[in-house]
Parts: structure tokens; C-alpha cells; sequence
């Protein structure tokens, strides 16, 4: 499940994912990670591109087990999920 999110005059996209092995998507009401696809999330860690990458970088995967979209989202650290109608803003 994918959250399309306006806040503030950002827009983003917002995602939850399985902690554990492969970036799947977590199904609804399922806990994970949640993810950031925005133009505000931040794209360097003190300047170190590749730390930066490996550590907060990821590729969402659907069920078929491909990429939900070229976009590349940042890991932040909170656990969180989706509800039937869920509103992070």
C-alpha cells in the first residue's frame, strides 16, 4: 500500500516496508519501516554519498518481488503501518 501525502506544500509518497530480508511491502495493518520518497528527505549523511546509500536508501518491492517504481525512497527509522484509510498529515 502506497500514501500519497501533501504536507506543508511538499509532496511525497510514503510507504512501509518489511524490516526483515527484502524491502516488500507491508500489507495493511502490518508493521514495518516507513519509508520517504520526497524532494525534502535528505540526500547526503556528512557528505557521504555512498554511507548515505547503503544505510537509507531503498527500493520498495511489490509482491511480484519487482520494484513498486524507479523512485528511490529513504529509510527513516520509525516503525509504523497502514490502515484501511490511513492519513500521515
Amino acid at each position: 500500500m502506497t500514501v500519497i501525502c501533501e504536507c506543508h506544500n511538499i509532496a511525497g509518497v510514503i510507504v512501509v516496508v518489511k524490516m526483515d530480508g527484502p524491502s516488500y511491502l507491508c500489507k495493511t495493518d502490518e508493521v514495518g519501516e516507513i519509508c520517504v520518497n520526497s524532494g525534502a528527505t535528505g540526500s547526503q549523511y556528512w557528505g557521504l554519498q555512498g554511507l548515505t546509500n547503503s544505510t537509507f536508501r531503498v527500493q520498495p518491492l511489490g509482491s511480484d518481488g519487482k520494484p513498486i517504481a524507479e523512485a528511490e525512497y529513504t529509510r527513516s527509522g520509525l516503525l509504523g503501518f497502514l490502515g484501511p484509510v490511513s492519513a500521515f498529515c
